[in-house]
């Protein structure tokens, strides 16, 4: 075995072992980054055309030929939509328990990764629409802004809180990321006049 090959194998296990939410929180951050970071972003995801369904086939190299095909935006859209449903019906279920359920139980985190998720792609249909009009309809075609703003709220107020507490814990070593912070509030407030 050369040394690539074990690279290859070590990435393979260390993937294998991560958590997949914890690869997709990753994952939208770096597109938040990307987002916060150029204006751009709001017309390609509207150029850019996919299926919700595609499974990366040679035929969509280097695009998508999948039939049914939208917007990487409506996609977006379709994802913070379907988190929401799975976090209602996680609360309902939760409402009336079928036995015990304790904090710990697999319903109460999946439901708080949901939300977690659900705020995360909120906030980044926020920062989105506020690049072009186009991506803004997008937006509200899909879903209701008031529901979506105040998503945005509560993930940016359960993101502070956390900054502000892990920053206590680390003394003045962490500081808050209060310039990306800044362009959500930003964000939130622009979509909120628009209403």
């Amino acid at each position: 075995m050369d040394l690539m090959d074990s690279q290859d194998t070590a990435i393979s296990s260390a993937q294998s072992k991560s958590d997949p939410l914890d690869r997709l929180c990753l994952g939208l951050a770096v597109v938040t980054n990307v987002v916060q970071e150029t204006d751009r972003v709001g017309e390609e995801l509207l150029s850019t055309s996919l299926a919700w369904k595609c499974q990366g086939s040679s035929d969509c190299l280097p695009e998508c030929a999948c039939d049914e095909r939208t917007s990487a935006l409506e996609l977006l859209v379709t994802v913070y939509v379907e988190q929401g449903i799975k976090t209602e019906n996680d609360v309902r279920q939760s409402m009336f328990p079928a036995g015990h359920r304790d904090q710990s139980s697999p319903l109460q985190v999946d439901s708080a990764e949901a939300n977690f998720l659900r705020g995360h792609v909120a906030v980044l249909l926020a920062l989105i629409a506020q690049q072009t009009p186009r991506a803004i309809a997008t937006v509200r075609a899909g879903t209701p802004l008031r529901p979506l703003l105040d998503t945005c709220r509560d993930w940016l107020a359960t993101f502070e809180l956390s900054a502000k507490r892990l920053s206590g814990s680390q003394g003045s070593a962490l500081d808050a990321p209060g310039h990306a912070l800044d362009k959500v509030k930003d964000a939130i407030v622009a979509l909120s006049a628009s209403l």
